[in-house]
Order: C-alpha cells, then structure tokens, then sequence
C-alpha cells in the first residue's frame, strides 16, 4: 500500500512537469539576466515584451506595433514606384521624379520643385531663394576711401599703395609714415616723414648750414 501511494506522489509530480517539458526532458527553472523573462514553454530565457497600455487604439489605417508600442502603418501596404509610402498618413504618395538639382538644392516632394538648402548666414545677412546665397540685408554708400564688403556687410577701407617711406593704417585710411628714430637735436616732421633740424640758427654770410649736423659750416671753396 505504502508503495502504491508513492507511485502516485511520482505520477502527480511527473503530470505537472508535463508543462514545463521539452523535447529534451523536463525544464528546470533557471534566474535569467535583467530584461529577460524565463519562458517555460520553450525552457530558455528571452527578452521582455513591452506591456503596452489596454487603451491603446491607432486611427487612420495605422496599427499598433507590440514591440515599440506605437502606432505605425501596417507592412502589408505595398507602394508601386516611383510612389512611395507617407508614414503620416499611410497612404502611397508621388515619389521623387528623375530630377536633378544643384549641389546646394534638394527637391522638395509638396513643392514638386528644387528647392535651396538652408544655410547659417550671418546676422545681419539672409539667404536668397534664388541663387542659395547668403547676402546682406542691406547694402549702404560708403565715404570716400571706403568700399562696402559683402562678406561683412560693412564699409571697409580701400587699400592702396604707398610711397616707400610709408605704410598703409586701416584705421585712418590712409598710408601714415613708417617709425623713424632721429638724432638727438633733429625732429620727426610727419608730413615729409622725414628728420628734420629742431632749430635753424642764423649763419653768417661765410657760412652754410647743413641739414645733417643741424649747424653753421664754413663754405668750402675751390
């Protein structure tokens, strides 16, 4: 009797493993990783499904996708070239004809045109529709000595050329004469940019001032 009923204990417990079982043998339970269930039916571990909410409905033809729990069209819908499929409104649409646009253009399928790319233009500077270009806002008449530059939309000095003995000072606008370090008893005459004597005395009627030393000389005779 008492072996007849242990029998039984094995049969009932050989019947419930019946679910867990495989092809191979009985599934024994095992702890799976983070972000995955331990399914029975086929003994081995998977990831999670996302439980997406009961009251989940889609509109306008699109159905709901389990694995991302949003509502997208159905791949069933097949769209015949050059038509191609508007995932807002799961409708098969006028594809991009065989045009070719420029390097900066792209062809604008609800213009059905070549349209500009948008470009980062400056502040004070607006792209044209026409040829793509970032241009200035407005174009202002510049001084004198001036010109007006178009990458900066400003008006800018006008460079030029100097004489030797000057340079050209983008401030003022003009060529300015180069540094010069004269003689203790000469001075720095802006206009000629040349040294010239601080003072000129009064020689006498035997002789000559010279310009180098600043001083009354003896005339030379031949």
């Amino acid at each position: 009797m008492k072996e007849l009923c242990v029998s039984a204990i094995v049969l009932l417990f050989v019947i419930a493993a019946a679910d867990f079982a495989t092809a191979d043998g009985y599934c024994r339970y095992k702890r799976c990783r983070s972000g995955e269930v331990f399914d029975y039916s086929k003994c081995a571990c998977k990831p999670a499904t996302t439980q997406c909410r009961t009251n989940l409905r889609c509109r306008g033809g699109k159905v709901l996708n389990r694995a991302t729990c949003k509502c997208e069209c159905s791949n069933r819908i097949q769209c015949a070239a050059p038509k191609e499929l508007n995932p807002s409104t799961c409708r098969c649409e006028g594809g991009i004809p065989q045009v070719s646009c420029k390097s900066d253009q792209f062809y604008n399928t609800r213009t059905r045109r070549c349209e500009c790319k948008k470009k980062n233009c400056q502040r004070n500077q607006k792209q044209n529709s026409q040829t793509c270009d970032c241009q200035c806002s407005s174009t202002s008449r510049c001084k004198v000595g001036y010109v007006f530059n178009k990458d900066s939309c400003s008006c800018v000095c006008q460079r030029k050329s100097c004489p030797s003995s000057q340079v050209f000072d983008s401030r003022s606008c003009g060529c300015v004469c180069k540094e010069k370090s004269c003689p203790r008893n000469q001075n720095f005459n802006s206009r000629t940019c040349q040294c010239e004597c601080a003072n000129r005395p009064q020689c006498s009627r035997f002789q000559d001032f010279n310009p180098r030393t600043c001083q009354c000389e003896c005339e030379q005779r031949q």
